[in-house]
């Protein structure tokens, strides 16, 4: 995360989406913001949303009306989000990750030294999770969540939700292998997918909890000027509620 994406309509979608997990969840929400420097570049430039209320408020109005604030007023930060109160019982993190090996071993011990199990721990990467090509402690490694970071969050009884930024490769097959090895790595866990046009959310859970969140999403991806899509799940039959 970086505080030039604060507001645009990637942000928009995704806090609408913790909303509402997190009022289907028993658990405290944790906002790993993983927050990385401005860059200059442009991304974060997706705002024209803001200018048609008409089509977009309804899909979550006090959030609609909070961003609106917020980048009217050029605060466009996560301390600016934490003061607005659009998640008000969460517990957030945000100090900046680094790069380096021992800063970031630093970094996710203090994470985990404020969870409770049962909690519900949301992931914010610049990019998502893990790749090949970015080893831990390498630069850019702070845009990832590493597969080891992501099994620690979910012991516990906890659950997690992660940001994930679509690479250049047909998303369906990249969402589904996302989701087979997250059932390798917890596999007393069940996982879905939710996407809007240019990121997916990873969510998992205990299947007690994994059915309420994913009725939680459906609730949200069927609001008006949705633009969201409950889609791949990992073990359908038990998300869903539904027997073999």
């Amino acid at each position: 995360m970086k505080d030039q994406y604060v507001g645009d309509v990637n942000d928009y979608i995704k806090y609408a989406l913790l909303r509402a997990l997190a009022g289907a969840h028993d658990g405290r929400l944790h906002v790993c913001w993983m927050l990385t420097p401005t860059d200059g570049r442009t991304d974060g430039g997706r705002l024209t949303y803001l200018a048609d209320a008409l089509r977009f408020r309804d899909f979550d109005p006090r959030l609609f009306d909070a961003l609106a604030n917020l980048v009217s007023a050029d605060r466009r930060s996560v301390q600016a989000i934490e003061t607005t109160k659009i998640l008000p019982s969460a517990i957030f993190h945000a100090d900046i990750l680094p790069d380096a090996t021992v800063g970031r071993r630093l970094y996710f011990a203090k994470v985990w030294s404020r969870l409770d199990p049962g909690d519900l721990i949301f992931f914010d990467p610049d990019n998502g999770l893990e790749v090949s090509s970015v080893q831990r402690g390498r630069r850019d490694s702070s845009k990832y969540l590493y597969w080891d970071e992501l099994a620690i969050a979910l012991n516990d009884n906890r659950s997690i939700c992660a940001y994930q930024h679509f690479p250049r490769r047909p998303r369906a097959a990249f969402v589904t292998s996302l989701l087979d090895q997250i059932g390798d790595l917890a596999p007393n866990h069940d996982a879905f997918a939710v996407s809007s046009p240019w990121v997916a959310y990873i969510v998992c859970a205990p299947p007690d909890r994994a059915h309420r969140l994913y009725e939680a999403a459906a609730e949200v991806a069927a609001r008006p000027g949705s633009r969201l899509i409950l889609g791949q799940r990992s073990s359908p039959h038990r998300v869903g509620g539904a027997s073999d």
